[in-house]
């Protein structure tokens, strides 16, 4: 390998770009080998980073989609205790990521082949702890995301960007505040109820799928205060009605768990508020209360599960003082 590295570190300090390339080829056969020295490697990013610097220069993109390649395959290495992600954040790779995210989302034609590997690594740095989740989004993951969903054309980009989010808003309500905060989950309510015309992408199952995952990840996290803005502000319901008939059949029963949820949270703020308000406005006249009437071809399992969810929301409403 050593060979291989100084092969790499020389081809890096040319400015032609067929040796660059040439190493970036080397990088990415040695990031997806079993054995990986983690001393060796450490010793190539400094120009690993100064070539990201410069990534808009490179007129060949698929060196730097190639690098970003490569980095999703050093994250995906388990065989290190620390592993490869915090090393990344400690070296400035992510905030550099997180720039290039940024200024291509403002020329996507050009340079949507290295947004979008740009954020298939992002995707592979979300999924190692919410630590450094908690990073990307201190450093303004979100806002990139909403530029990129007015600006892109490419489902994969798209999946990918509801993906990211959806596993934001499932952490906790802080995280979920700076989701509600960047206007994507309200975004998305209103463009299926009124799908506009400015949209960039085309909708496929794939972007559906990540979409309600946004939402139905939210409420679950969501305190009180955030599932009542969510329920009372955002058509929640609506969208939650309306979604069903687009959703794949192997998620209709994660649909139901959705349900329950909203069940769940409804009975919790009534108890936290000793109020019926919020039932009375926004529940007890919905689809929500008779759910188990439409919809009785219901799994048995979901069905005992929901029935007895409401069961316990009816007896509070009940027997309330």
């Amino acid at each position: 390998m050593d060979k291989q590295i100084i092969e790499i570190l020389e081809g890096l300090s040319l400015n032609d770009e067929k040796e660059i390339k040439k190493s970036i080829n080397i990088f990415c056969t040695i990031s997806k080998e079993e054995d990986i020295n983690f001393k060796a490697i450490k010793s190539i990013f400094p120009s690993i980073i100064e070539l990201l610097k410069k990534w808009d220069s490179i007129q060949d993109h698929t060196v730097i989609s190639k690098t970003f390649e490569a980095l999703s395959s050093l994250i995906r290495d388990k065989d290190y205790d620390e592993g490869f992600a915090p090393y990344f954040i400690k070296v400035g790779v992510v905030t550099i990521i997180l720039e290039i995210l940024d200024k291509s989302s403002d020329s996507m034609a050009s340079h949507g082949e290295i947004a979008t590997s740009a954020m298939l690594c992002i995707g592979d740095l979300i999924l190692e702890s919410d630590k450094i989740l908690k990073n990307l989004v201190k450093n303004g993951y979100l806002g990139i995301v909403s530029k990129l969903l007015l600006t892109s054309t490419q489902p994969k980009m798209i999946g990918q960007c509801f993906w990211t989010v959806s596993n934001i808003a499932s952490i906790d309500d802080k995280l979920l505040q700076s989701v509600i905060d960047s206007g994507i989950l309200v975004n998305i309510i209103n463009n299926h109820l009124e799908p506009p015309s400015n949209i960039q992408y085309q909708l496929n199952q794939k972007i559906i799928f990540e979409q309600y995952w946004c939402i139905s990840n939210s409420i679950v996290s969501a305190n009180d205060k955030q599932f009542k803005l969510i329920i009372s502000d955002y058509r929640f319901l609506d969208y939650l009605q309306s979604i069903k008939k687009d959703l794949r059949e192997d998620v209709i029963s994660n649909y139901y768990d959705t349900i329950s949820q909203v069940i769940i949270k409804t009975l919790q703020v009534c108890q936290n508020e000793h109020s019926l308000d919020f039932y009375k406005e926004f529940i007890a006249d919905s689809f929500i209360t008779s759910i188990l009437k439409e919809n009785n071809d219901l799994e048995k399992s979901k069905y005992f599960i929901i029935e007895e969810k409401l069961t316990n929301l009816n007896n509070f409403i009940l027997f309330f003082k």
